[in-house]
């Protein structure tokens, strides 16, 4: 996965857009990880 970090943003909720509106992003994916790794990418 190639994640920038508008995605990033996005996937963890800080971003201005929501998964709902980044069809790229797979419907599959688990979201608490995303954000645990946004947390983590941000801290």
């Amino acid at each position: 996965n190639n994640l920038d970090m508008d995605t990033v943003l996005v996937l963890s909720g800080r971003g201005k857009d929501t998964i709902k509106d980044s069809p790229d992003v797979e419907p599959t994916v688990a979201v608490n990880d995303l954000q645990g790794a946004a947390d983590w990418i941000l801290e």
